[in-house]
């Protein structure tokens, strides 16, 4: 499905990709529930922006064409969770709220893939998981001007990226 001007995701229930692709090619906000699953693909080359609940279960993000990006506002929450691979390619996420990590590993591989935690927000991993790069294109850069944070497990966490760091980690 291919989101073009005009187009909306409200209403109420949830709004989940599973097995498919959805192709962000202006400008939205998504605003009920939304679940990006195993087999679904979050693309194209405009911004997503989430102001609710934001489930990471599986699938990818990516931006084929370049200049992706998906926001998630202060009223945004994430849940990045399940033991499926999450697939982080190409694209750029802007984090203002609390994401919540704490099931599968993500891999991350491509050019131009940015995770910005954004000052007041929290990337907060739970348990001992690991973020590991793709063996193609470039290391995720992983920008944290709030808080990153392992609150759980009794072992480590794996970065498989470049972080730069001017809040709290």
């Amino acid at each position: 499905m291919t989101l073009l001007n005009g187009t909306s995701l409200t209403g109420a229930g949830l709004h989940r990709v599973n097995g498919g692709t959805l192709n962000v090619a202006t400008l939205v906000t998504i605003n009920p529930s939304f679940e990006l699953a195993p087999g679904g693909t979050l693309d194209g080359t405009n911004t997503a922006i989430f102001t609710g609940t934001f489930t990471w279960s599986g699938g990818a993000m990516d931006s084929t064409g370049g200049g992706g990006r998906t926001v998630l506002t202060n009223s945004a929450s994430m849940s990045i969770n399940t033991p499926n691979q999450k697939l982080l390619y190409r694209r750029v996420v802007d984090n203002y709220t609390i994401a919540n990590w704490s099931g599968g590993q993500i891999i991350s591989g491509g050019n131009g893939q940015i995770w910005n935690n954004k000052t007041g927000s929290v990337f907060d991993i739970q348990g001992d998981l690991s973020l590991a790069w793709a063996s193609f294109g470039n290391f995720l850069i992983f920008s944290n001007d709030g808080t990153l944070k392992k609150s759980s497990g009794p072992g480590v966490a794996s970065l498989g990226a470049i972080v730069t760091n001017s809040a709290t980690v």
